[in-house]
């Protein structure tokens, strides 16, 4: 049995996906797998995986027919053989070190969950690494209890809120699965898996490289499936409020900027009008909490300001808050 399974879901990444598989190929720390599972790709995806599985007797390679990253991600866990699990994204890539820091980060504190930090890339260029995506505190690493670890993905420091950059033992994932034929389907299942965690451990170490591009499901033309995220944060904010409800205030806010990154995506589109408008009743419902809770950016509270006067207004008048402001998308 492998010491970890790493598991990459691939879908038509030709562009990404040498660079990816290179870069866990070329890890400091060997006791692993690597488990290509090629979800019915139609461009050279699936030649790519097989390439290397030839040549590289750690890779595994599973041809299915498209079924989503969530159907992908389970088929991985159900191949694998590691006693701990990490996923990489195959447009993505990781340091050299990546795996043997988080390994060694989990043996250091007996730990069955290790959370790392990213690096943003946008279109191929790297970017600084973010400041706030580790807690001021934390200048390592530390054991964090379930509370804290929510608290800071909710703060938007840590990247909990998706399935890589974490080592998890996979007795986490014993009787789970990630919901198959969603799109964010890692909001659904990053509670219960937290809650499963008996040790914690956070480190500022930030070996994953997070590629955005136009092409990712953030980015891509809209639906009414991607109506499901404000499902997800609802759910949430829901078990927030009754287990954790110090921490209500945080959720209640991640809900809102769904709502609002829901309206950005969809505003200039004739068909999402009416979901548009029932969003921003949502929003300006809750205005006395945008305006006051000390939870809430500037941004937040402009951009509640921008849809006062309708969809139509709030398409222009957000243009120039953002012009002259600067902008960070919800």
């Amino acid at each position: 049995m492998s010491g970890i399974s790493v598991i990459v879901p691939v879908y038509n990444a030709e562009q990404y996906l040498t660079n990816c598989i290179e870069s866990i190929l070329s890890q400091t720390f060997q006791d692993y797998e690597l488990i290509l599972i090629d979800d019915g790709s139609t461009d050279e995806s699936g030649v790519i995986c097989d390439e290397y599985a030839r040549k590289n007797r750690q890779i595994k390679v599973i041809h299915q027919s498209n079924a989503g990253p969530s159907a992908a991600r389970n088929r991985g866990l159900e191949e694998s053989r590691g006693n701990y699990i990490t996923f990489v994204d195959a447009d993505d890539y990781v340091e050299m070190s990546y795996l043997e820091k988080l390994w060694q980060t989990l043996e250091r504190y007996g730990a069955d969950l290790v959370v790392g930090g990213m690096v943003v890339v946008r279109e191929g260029k790297r970017s600084k690494r973010r400041k706030d995506m580790v807690a001021p505190e934390l200048k390592m690493e530390r054991m964090a209890t379930r509370e804290e670890a929510y608290r800071g993905m909710l703060e938007g420091k840590h990247a909990l809120l998706f399935a890589w950059g974490k080592l998890y033992h996979r007795r986490l994932f014993q009787g789970l699965q990630y919901a198959e034929g969603e799109i964010y389907e890692d909001v659904k299942i990053i509670c219960k898996l937290i809650e499963r965690a008996e040790r914690i451990v956070l480190t500022s170490y930030a070996g994953y490289f997070y590629i955005q591009r136009l092409g990712s499901i953030t980015h891509e033309a809209m639906s009414h499936k991607h109506m499901i995220l404000l499902e997800n944060e609802k759910r949430l904010w829901t078990f927030m409020k009754d287990r954790y409800p110090k921490l209500e205030s945080l959720a209640k806010r991640q809900y809102l900027n769904s709502c609002f990154f829901l309206i950005e995506k969809m505003a200039s589109d004739p068909k999402f009008q009416g979901e548009c408008r029932n969003l921003r009743k949502i929003i300006l419902k809750n205005w006395k909490y945008l305006l006051f809770s000390t939870c809430v950016s500037w941004m937040e509270r402009g951009g509640m300001i921008c849809l006062l006067f309708g969809i139509p207004c709030y398409r222009e008048t957000w243009k120039l808050f953002t012009k002259y402001f600067g902008y960070s998308e919800f």
